[in-house]
């Protein structure tokens, strides 16, 4: 949907990809578990071989086959701010238990 002139977009590029996102996973699983044709498959992605892939790309149970999805939306990555110094420690103290600390991403020190 083109909003008009002067008008903000009704939704965004990241929505619309999370909104595609969904409803591919949700076709996927009416493929598996047979309440949708399995035909759609090749209208959701494309289905590719992976022969030219390097082998440590392949994994542990290989198929042969990749699937990437056709519709898509490009969706502009924003750089986030830094946290300082001081929320960080404070972030790690408010860590009370293992789950909350393994959350907690380790700071980068290069820059």
């Amino acid at each position: 949907m083109l909003p008009g002139p002067g008008a903000e977009a009704v939704r965004q590029p990241a929505r619309i990809e999370n909104v595609l996102t969904g409803v591919r996973q949700f076709l996927l699983h009416g493929i598996t578990v047979k309440a949708v044709p399995a035909r759609v498959l090749s209208q959701l992605y494309e289905v590719a071989e992976d022969w030219e892939l390097p082998p440590e790309a392949h994994g542990v149970e290989a198929t042969g086959y990749r699937m990437r999805p056709r519709h898509r939306v490009k969706v502009p990555r924003k750089k986030g701010e830094r946290a300082s110094d001081r929320e960080i420690v404070e972030l790690f103290l408010a860590a009370r238990n293992a789950r909350d600390r393994f959350i907690v991403p380790p700071r980068d020190h290069r820059g």
